[in-house]
């Protein structure tokens, strides 16, 4: 077939948007919709071309209706319309970190042919039309009009969403009907719904599910509901399999940091809660790995996806429980009183350093981070390069071991499903719970063993100290620029006693900290400290002293030990 004549062209009457008789062209990348008319509505003008490229095409229906009811699409074999749902990528005001930013604008363009009565032709070329786009969406080899007709797809699992009715201020279900499910019927593809109704539900969901039903399993909730999924998956038997098995998530709670964070990674313009890009995304079903990071503190085992809090930050966190119901904005009117009386937090942090690149080759990054931290920052490939064997070195080394035998506290968080009136005016308590962990064997020493000789370590009072392997722990808390979804690193971001001469950290200095969060600009101070690290343990002087969190779950305070296992998740965004 000659690439640069059509498979298909028609002549049709354009209902939406405007009304007006077009000519569209189909071709193995794109669609051109030519105008071969002025019309009465518009002024546009005989020979206007629009381009529509397939990969942003979301969906294609024949039907025998003009819209979209909330089942989607009735199919027949006597369609009268076409529909195409068309998401373009555009760019939007503004850049981050140098980057354009992206915006998706949605079109609905709905065509009839040309013929004042529907025959049978006129159905079975419409069906050839749906079929065709189709099949050069999935980027199938060209093959002759006949074959592409018959061709029937294996079709798609469906996608399993797991509303958290209680996340956030209670919205997860609404948001699921309003933004979820008319998108993944535009888009002709499947899906599930199940509500989470108690404390854990979805951890032993993950747990004791068959999971191949579904294409991926996705959380309509905060970061909380993500890690009881995550964490349900590697207590499973089969953890090594269940471990790729791609997870998402809808941003519906009140810091929603992975979702900002993934939103980021592809350079979109955060629009609101940005629900629309993040369904888009898992629509769409775009599949990248995702770091991991397995923890082991005091009592228990478990896995982390977003970030390990300690100090003010994680005090900050906690503490504005009570004001949940105010959303985001608890964390800024809680952050406001702590700064002005900040809490000193004595321990001994210890970590091996990362023989990483840092993004993009940035050489003042580079001496920003060495001069700061001395940690060894060398010129090398990938962390992840080093583990793409991950599932056939960790896992056949791994032993499974059951907290049982100790005191297991695995928290729920408030994104959980607790009751939220019993909440207000107390702060969360980690929640008594006896588990099962994959314990992957990746050359660190456990938490009881000694800190190895060639880890470095800094023993001092923190003020700030924090774990991040994401961008963004919430909306606007930008608070590790370097990072990046799977670059097998962790970035400690420190602010001590010992860096200042006086032995006090200058509540200016803290202010300008948290005014700097959402922009990334905080870590350009001389004193706060940004460490990239493969591996680190923290150890509290004074454990009644002190929030310590994993993802924002409330987990006992006392030793804590982190390591990252690169590539180790698969996400749907």
């Amino acid at each position: 077939m000659n690439p640069e004549s059509p498979l298909l062209q028609d002549d049709f009457l354009q209902l939406e948007p405007g009304r007006k008789y077009v000519t569209l062209k189909l071709y193995q990348n794109s669609i051109k919709i030519e105008c071969n008319e002025a019309n009465d509505n518009t002024s546009s003008a005989r020979d206007e071309v629009t381009q529509v490229h397939l990969k942003d095409v979301l969906g294609v229906h024949a039907s025998d209706s003009r819209g979209l009811s909330k089942e989607g699409f009735s199919h027949t074999s006597f369609p009268q319309f076409l529909h195409i749902f068309w998401y373009e990528g555009l760019q939007a005001n503004g850049s981050t970190d140098g980057k354009q930013l992206i915006k998706y604008k949605r079109r609905h363009l709905i065509f009839s042919l040309r013929s004042d009565n529907i025959r049978v032709s006129d159905c079975t070329r419409l069906n050839l039309w749906m079929k065709h786009i189709k099949y050069c969406k999935e980027g199938l080899p060209l093959v002759s009009t006949e074959k592409i007709y018959q061709y029937v797809s294996t079709g798609s699992k469906p996608v399993l969403f797991m509303v958290n009715p209680k996340s956030g201020q209670g919205k997860g279900e609404g948001i699921f009907w309003r933004y979820v499910a008319p998108v993944f019927n535009e888009a002709g593809k499947p899906f599930e719904l199940k509500l989470t109704s108690r404390p854990n539900h979805a951890r032993d969901f993950m747990k004791s599910e068959n999971l191949d039903k579904w294409a991926a399993i996705v959380a309509v909730s905060g970061d909380g509901l993500l890690h009881e999924m995550i964490n349900g998956l590697q207590e499973r038997e089969d953890g090594r399999v269940a471990s790729k098995v791609p997870i998402g998530i809808i941003p519906a709670g009140s810091g929603n940091g992975l979702a900002r964070s993934l939103s980021h990674m592809k350079n979109e313009e955060y629009i609101g809660d940005g629900l629309e890009q993040a369904v888009l995304g898992i629509a769409k079903g775009q599949i990248s790995p995702m770091d991991l990071t397995f923890v082991e503190t005091v009592d228990t085992c478990l896995y982390s996806f977003l970030s390990i809090g300690y100090a003010l930050l994680s005090d900050i966190d906690i503490e504005s429980e009570y004001l949940r119901w105010m959303g985001e904005f608890r964390f800024y009117i809680l952050s406001c009183i702590r700064v002005l009386n900040p809490r000193y937090y004595r321990a001994k942090l210890s970590y091996l350093p990362a023989d990483q690149n840092l993004p993009n080759g940035d050489d003042s990054n580079t001496e920003k981070i060495h001069r700061n931290s001395g940690a060894r920052v060398r010129q090398d490939t990938s962390c992840s390069e080093g583990y793409h064997s991950f599932q056939e070195t960790v896992w056949d080394r791994e032993r499974v071991i059951s907290t049982s035998d100790e005191t297991s506290s695995l928290s729920s968080n408030a994104d959980s499903d607790q009751d939220m009136d019993s909440k207000v005016g107390r702060e969360r308590k980690p929640d008594e719970r006896t588990s099962k962990v994959h314990i992957p064997n990746v050359g660190i020493p456990r938490l009881k063993d000694p800190v190895p000789e060639n880890w470095e370590t800094i023993e001092d009072d923190f003020v700030i100290l924090s774990a991040s392997y994401q961008t963004h722990l919430a909306k606007g808390l930008y608070m590790s620029p370097y990072s990046k979804p799977a670059d097998g690193v962790i970035y400690l971001s420190l602010l001590r006693r010992g860096k200042f001469e006086n032995g006090k950290v200058p509540i200016s200095l803290l202010v300008s900290f948290f005014l700097s969060c959402d922009t990334g600009n905080h870590v350009n101070y001389e004193q706060v400290e940004t460490l990239p690290v493969k591996a680190f343990r923290l150890e509290p002087a004074d454990t009644s002293v002190g929030h310590l969190t994993v993802d924002g779950e409330l987990v006992t305070t006392g030793p804590i030990q982190a390591v990252v296992l690169p590539s180790a998740a698969n996400i749907v965004a």
